[in-house]
């Protein structure tokens, strides 16, 4: 597998931020004492630091990289790791729990403990079908010690 796959994750969610922001400004604006002048500024310049916010911190932290057989992704606490997908745990990669199912999020665990979290509001169905499926096809695995 000598192929690199990206997966970045997506505007739109973004894009919707921004606009219930501009809703809520729109509410304010109308049953506030402040000039309307002031709160449409206040609204352009909370868009433009959340946009250079997204692109300068979110966007790196939950791209999800696969390339010469390691997956590099965010780890639940926001750091980025990698792990071989050799030492994949593909046991655990199929449970999931009521938590996982309400929050939107699926975990890659690798055998040594570590975990990759894909946020699906993110990286978008799609992107995490298609990482799943470059994950299970890959021909080299180690597993666990068996169950005594």
């Amino acid at each position: 597998m000598s192929e690199t796959y990206v997966f970045w994750p997506r505007t739109r969610v973004m894009v919707d931020l921004i606009l219930c922001l501009a809703v809520v400004l729109l509410f304010a604006s109308m049953f506030s004492f402040f000039p309307v002048e002031r709160i449409l500024l206040f609204g352009g310049i909370a868009s433009v630091l959340f946009s250079v916010f997204w692109f300068a911190w979110i966007r790196p932290v939950y791209k999800v990289v696969i390339s010469d057989g390691k997956i590099t992704g965010p780890s639940p606490s926001g750091r980025r790791i990698s792990f071989p997908l050799r030492k994949m745990d593909h046991r655990k990669i199929l449970l999931r729990t009521r938590k996982q199912k309400l929050i939107g999020y699926r975990d890659l665990y690798s055998l040594d403990g570590m975990k990759i979290r894909l946020v699906h509001r993110f990286l978008g169905k799609a992107a995490l079908c298609d990482i799943l499926e470059i994950v299970e096809k890959y021909p080299f695995r180690e597993t666990a010690g068996g169950v005594s």
